[in-house]
């Protein structure tokens, strides 16, 4: 596994020269310690969440690292390590040929997915790898036996669940983990949905309700519109290849599975199935966001180990035909998995640098002015360049992310921010409003 953690070191260690990116980090970071409260303090603007456990490992960072962000991004690469690790003992156990290093190939492909440049680089980012951690480690517990998995199942479904809603996929895996290792499907399913749904509960206690985000559209019609933009984002989430690839990509790894030898087939239907189940409950969200698509490099993965031992055993067999489709279903997962990423670090990093410009130009700004002035200012960096190929969830800073961006610098006075086509808030006397506009001039 050593073999792992050199993979994320060597592909990802650019995101140490990485500054606090997003929009909702800063607030995020600045109310982890709110772990009973809603998420960011409940300070984003279009919907309410509850994620405990991400806030206390946001917290635990802010207590040991303070404002520095090498040290959030350490415990980022360190949480993508642990991924890696669990995506490679869920294919040992799963994957019925092809030895350790088949294994280790699948939480290679994991690690170095050039989606995960949408996650380690975000430090608020970082509740989908938590998730996703805890979702690999459901599906290893529900391939064994005894009352006690049991029990953890559903302790570990529920973190999944407090890392953020996605996890509620670990409710999914567990069958058809369970399913792969012909294992009983009803015990671990049980165990999943007990923890999520006390999760859930839970909830709805602290934010009043399921909240989220508001749907505009019907779940199903959610799921048809945004299944293109994940097959795009998994396949080539930075846009080196033309648009028609992914299509190309999705017919050659059909015929590969259709091809494969009935225990290797089995594996790539289970991989199949979770993939069906991602984007079920991405619908469930009511909008389709880039990082969200490191849920089904999972199962892309075990896919492609499928396909690898698929391709051993159908050439054994001398099955010819059979043997290299395959192999060319293996060639194009380990292709996605291995386009470059030097362009995305760059964008983030230089994103970085035009977040600290424009934040130490504002905190002058405001502490020039007396408290409880009305400051107009120019609009922060929004987001970095969607020229292709470029990060396509390159979100940088948002008027709402202001107040907490200047509290974590060291500004002791009240501050609110909204964009000047919005409401102004109703805000206490002495409170400084800043008023971000499009074409403004520093004052």
């Amino acid at each position: 596994m050593l073999a792992l953690v050199v993979v994320v070191g060597v592909r990802h260690r650019a995101c140490l020269d990485v500054g606090f990116v997003g929009w909702d980090t800063y607030p995020a970071i600045a109310h982890a310690s709110a772990l009973v409260g809603p998420w960011m303090g409940g300070v984003h603007p279009d919907a309410t969440f509850y994620r405990p456990l991400t806030s206390a490992m946001l917290a635990v960072d802010r207590a040991v690292y303070g404002t520095s962000p090498t040290g959030y991004h350490v415990t980022d690469l360190l949480l993508l390590c642990a991924v890696a690790v669990a995506m490679a003992a869920l294919a040992r156990r799963v994957v019925p040929t092809g030895g350790p290093w088949l294994a280790v190939g699948a939480g290679a492909i994991v690690a170095m997915h050039p989606i995960q440049l949408e996650v380690v680089a975000v430090v608020v980012r970082r509740g989908d790898a938590l998730a996703l951690l805890a979702t690999l480690v459901v599906g290893l517990l529900a391939g064994r036996r005894g009352r006690r998995q049991l029990v953890w199942i559903g302790v570990v479904a529920a973190a999944a669940v407090f890392a953020k809603e996605v996890g509620v996929l670990a409710l999914a895996v567990a069958p058809v983990v369970a399913w792969l290792v012909r294992r009983p499907l009803l015990a671990p399913t049980v165990a999943a949905g007990v923890g999520v749904g006390a999760a859930f509960a839970l909830r709805a206690l602290v934010v009043g309700g399921l909240a989220g985000h508001d749907r505009g559209a019907a779940w199903w019609q959610t799921v048809r519109d945004t299944a293109p933009d994940y097959a795009a984002w998994v396949v080539d989430p930075l846009g080196w290849a033309p648009a028609w690839l992914p299509l190309v990509v999705l017919a050659v790894l059909a015929c590969a599975v259709i091809a494969l030898p009935a225990a290797s087939r089995r594996v790539a239907l289970g991989g199949v199935a979770w993939c069906a189940a991602a984007l079920a409950i991405f619908g469930a969200a009511g909008r389709s966001q880039p990082w969200y698509a490191v849920h089904l490099v999972a199962p892309l993965a075990l896919i492609g180990a499928s396909c690898v031992a698929g391709a051993v055993t159908a050439r054994r067999e001398g099955r010819r035909l059979a043997g290299t489709a395959a192999l060319l279903g293996a060639v194009v997962v380990v292709a996605s998995a291995f386009a470059p990423v030097g362009i995305g670090w760059r964008q983030w990093q230089d994103g970085s640098a035009d977040i600290d410009d424009y934040l130490g130009r504002l905190e002058r700004t405001v502490r020039a002015h007396e408290p409880g002035a009305t400051i107009v200012v120019p609009v922060p960096p929004l987001g970095v360049s969607r020229t292709k190929p470029a990060l396509a969830g390159g979100a940088l800073l948002t008027d709402y992310a202001l107040p907490d961006a200047l509290r974590l610098r060291g500004l002791d006075r009240p501050v609110v921010a909204h964009f000047a086509f919005l409401a102004a808030p109703v805000v206490r006397p002495g409170t400084t409003r800043l008023v971000v506009t499009p074409g403004a001039p520093w004052p």
